[in-house]
Formats: structure tokens, sequence, C-alpha cells
């Protein structure tokens, strides 16, 4: 083992080198890992921007075909990032590393595309914009990485007709039926208290409670259950608003009315119906 020597001193004295201290090889060789931990052995992302071609919100997670800014080739399976919504021509933020592109936000929405709101046609009896409240329109966004239906405005009501909408395409339906209460005009008349609108499975709308029938009732005069059948009383005091009256006790005597009975009704159809704020998942 060698001594260094203090240049300092004109008569140098060796200073022994501590048995622990590394050797220059060993410095070496820490100094080569601390240098390949610093590279980094993986390919850094790039961020750039595309237009959506087409997207599949229904999948989980879901996809998009979209192409990159300045390029007309299409890139099909491109994920999605959850509570991101892609629609077609959206213009968006594409984050690519390696092989792996994913849609990770909205810059901005594509020509006619209103947030994503879709206005359906109306069955008969239904129009648009009822109470002022706007279009009934529905769009199809992602939460949380599951796709969820949102709908908003008022269809005014005209007549019986249950269907408000159909033919919502396999995209829209619901894997199996939601109802939901929402709220109602009674400009027709007593309309019933609760309307509830049931989202099927096979793309239809339907409206229920717009018309309730009522059981048959009787309404109890007090006189007896047949009309004019002869009876009597137990007292001899007149009764007052009999057809006919009797002064003597135990007499034998009719009336010329009996029971009457009400008729089963039915309710009156409200004036319009909301759609705002309904919401499910599919």
């Amino acid at each position: 083992m060698t001594t260094p020597s203090d240049p300092t001193n004109s008569n140098p004295v060796p200073i022994p080198i501590p048995p622990n201290d590394p050797t220059d090889a060993q410095v070496r060789a820490l100094a080569q890992q601390l240098q390949a931990m610093s590279t980094p052995s993986y390919t850094a992302a790039a961020l750039l921007k595309g237009v959506v071609v087409s997207s599949d919100l229904t999948t989980q997670p879901s996809t998009a075909s979209i192409t990159l800014m300045g390029s007309s080739t299409q890139i099909d399976n491109v994920l999605i990032a959850d509570n991101v919504t892609a629609v077609a021509g959206d213009v968006v933020n594409v984050t690519m590393q390696g092989s792996n592109v994913q849609i990770t936000g909205r810059v901005a929405a594509g020509a006619g595309d209103n947030g994503g709101w879709i206005t359906p046609t109306l069955s008969s009896g239904f129009s648009q914009n009822g109470d002022s409240q706007g279009n009934v329109q529905y769009r199809l966004i992602q939460d949380n990485g599951s796709a969820k239906m949102q709908w908003r405005g008022c269809a005014a009501v005209s007549n019986s007709n249950t269907t408000v909408v159909s033919g919502l395409s396999s995209t829209y339906r619901p894997s199996s039926q939601r109802k939901l209460i929402v709220p109602r005009g009674m400009g027709n008349g007593n309309a019933v208290l609760d309307i509830q609108l049931t989202f099927t499975t096979s793309g239809t709308v339907v409206l229920a409670g717009n018309t309730y029938t009522f059981p048959a009732h009787t309404h109890s005069l007090g006189t007896s259950a047949t009309e004019n059948a002869a009876h009597d009383h137990d007292s001899y005091s007149p009764y007052t608003g009999l057809s006919y009256l009797t002064t003597t006790e135990n007499e034998s005597h009719a009336h010329a009315m009996g029971n009457s009975t009400g008729t089963s009704g039915s309710t009156a159809l409200p004036d319009w119906v909301s759609f705002n704020g309904v919401e499910y998942f599919l």
C-alpha cells in the first residue's frame, strides 16, 4: 500500500489510507452505476393533436379512430381516458409513447357538434320545447370509465300517446330498462302527481302515469237498498230528507230513491313532461 505525501510540507510525512476507503476501480464502478440510473430506459411521451374519425363510448375502456394533425393516416383502437368524451369531428389531445396511443383530453368540438347533444324526432302527440324548457335532446358521455346517457329539454303533450321517442340506435340503449320519475305540468286539469319515463332496451322512451283509472265507488244516502222497497221505522218522529214520511211507529212505507253508485273515471293528461336532469348509466 502506498502512502500519499502532504504537498504543503517540505518534509512529507506519509498519510495512511484507511483500509475501508474505496479504490479507484470501485469509484469508477459507482460512477457508471449512477450514470446508468440517470439515463431513462423508456421512450419519452409526445403530446400531439388529433381529429376523431369515430368513437365507441360503450366499450370499457372506450376507444376511437383518429388522424393526427397534418396526417391522413387513420389510427384505430386508440384508448380514451376516463371522463373524456370524444365524438366524431372533435379535436383532441393525443399522448404517444412508443406504440401506445391515448386520447387524454378534448381541445375543441367538431363542426356541428353541440357538446354531443342530439335532437330526436318526437312521436305523434308530443312536440318540442314544452313549457319553454327547451327541446328534448340526449347525449352519451363518459363518467369514470362508464357510458352514461344524459337528457334535457321538455315535450309538450297533446294526446294520450305514451311513446315519446322511438328508434334510438343501439349505441344509446340501456342494457336493461331504466325508469325515472320526472316533472310534469298540470295545465290540462287534475294531472296525476307522478309521471314516469321508461327507457327501454328496444330504443323507445315511454311515458307512464298520464292516464289513471279509479275503481267504481258507491254513495250511501241512508235509504233502503232497493228503490221503493216497503219497510218500517222504529220511531214515529218525522225523517226529513226522505221522499215519504211517517209519523206512526212501524208503519210500512217506501222511499222513492235507493242507493246511487258512482262510475270509474280517469285523470287528465299533463300538458308537458320534462327531461331536464334525467341521466342513467347504460
